[in-house]
């Protein structure tokens, strides 16, 4: 007989970032490959999802919140609540959560995937209530019977040294990828769709561009930086697109774009819909992604895949996820950044390698080998 898993599948809802493209992927993989378990996916919203697997059980725990103040506490009140319950009622064997934390006072046995200690690595990123919050509850979730997974191996050295009483063969790696048949160059999508697309958001002709929600560590201030050089410099009128939910970093991108005179150079589109993204991508001259950390970093592969060339951070897990086939650079040298980036709008040769080299590497990591990983895990735990 299987065991049953449990899954806080919050993160499938609407508008998935990297957290919810990892959860989705994931179980889809996992799904394709195992039949005999039974996975019962629990989230607090009706999620427009169907894995198609007979065992595979969606369980919405809806909760009111009519009230400001319970609207802010609705999300760890489920969790540590309405979910705990369900999994004991369940008789869930193992609970599963693939955005770091467990329900308080749950004692069955856990896996947790622990993306990056951002809080702890750039706490300048968040608030030090919401570094409070995580560094506490996190340190309850690791108690207990806990298997640990993250997403690169950058990620796996912070968490050694940081926790230093988790054994390292308690951390396993659960790489993140890119779906090549969704992200794939523009001469490979539908041009009768593409054209559909560049007139929905108005995109020109050539364009840099990045993707990622507007918060902080994301560094878009050194972004939009580089491309006042450029403007000054005369050497392009390449409009910037950020593709991205608003996030904590919203207004001081606006009051930035207004202070650094870009507003006729940059353009918001808020957050796309999955099947739109890939055109976007793929219709860009340039993609940069300055971020000051990341566990992963999906979208420089989605770049890659798309057949555009990247420049991004040598820091955190980047350069273990690009390879050679993009160029690093410090994130916090706006110089450096404006003459790589001035570099490639003016490089044929180099544009044309580095394409090359992305669409190798876009392949280099597959949501299969993930779903293996995790399932040679639950095999073994005991």
């Amino acid at each position: 007989m299987g065991k049953i898993i449990g899954i806080d599948a919050r993160k499938l809802e609407n508008n998935k970032a990297g957290i919810g493209k990892y959860t989705f992927n994931l179980i889809r993989e996992i799904l394709e490959i195992d039949q005999h378990n039974t996975y019962i996916l629990y989230t607090n919203n009706p999620v427009p999802i169907d894995f198609g697997k007979e065992n595979c059980i969606l369980k919405c725990l809806p909760v009111k919140a009519r009230h400001r103040l319970t609207k802010k506490i609705k999300s760890p009140f489920w969790q540590n609540f309405n979910l705990r319950n369900k999994l004991i009622d369940d008789q869930v064997d193992i609970f599963f959560s693939p955005n770091f934390f467990k329900p308080l006072f749950y004692r069955g046995d856990a896996f947790l995937t622990i993306h990056d200690l951002t809080f702890i690595t750039v706490p300048k990123a968040f608030s030090m209530i919401q570094r409070w919050y995580n560094r506490l509850f996190l340190f309850l979730s690791l108690q207990g019977r806990v298997e640990i997974f993250t997403v690169s191996n950058h990620s796996k050295q912070d968490i050694l040294k940081h926790y230093g009483r988790i054994q390292e063969n308690n951390v396993h790696i659960t790489y993140c990828a890119v779906d090549t048949s969704m992200f794939k160059p523009l001469s490979k999508l539908d041009l009768d769709r593409n054209e559909l697309v560049k007139k929905k958001y108005g995109l020109p002709d050539r364009y840099i561009l990045f993707v990622g929600t507007i918060e902080p560590r994301k560094n878009l201030k050194s972004l939009l930086k580089s491309m006042s050089y450029l403007k000054k410099e005369g050497q392009s009128q390449l409009p910037l697109l950020i593709c991205g939910s608003k996030g904590s970093g919203y207004q001081e991108l606006i009051k930035q774009i207004e202070v650094l005179e870009l507003k006729d150079q940059v353009k918001l589109t808020g957050y796309i819909a999955d099947e739109d993204l890939p055109y976007l991508y793929a219709n860009a001259t340039l993609f940069v992604y300055p971020s000051l950390y990341e566990g992963f970093g999906i979208p420089p592969l989605e770049a890659m895949a798309s057949g555009v060339p990247v420049i991004t951070s040598n820091t955190s897990s980047i350069p273990e996820v690009v390879g050679e086939a993009a160029i690093c650079i410090d994130p916090n040298n706006e110089k450096e950044m404006f003459e790589k980036i001035s570099l490639l709008l003016n490089d044929t040769q180099l544009r044309d390698k580095l394409i090359k080299q992305g669409l190798e590497r876009a392949t280099f990591f597959r949501w299969s080998n993930s779903a293996r990983r995790f399932l040679s895990v639950l095999n073994q735990h005991g």
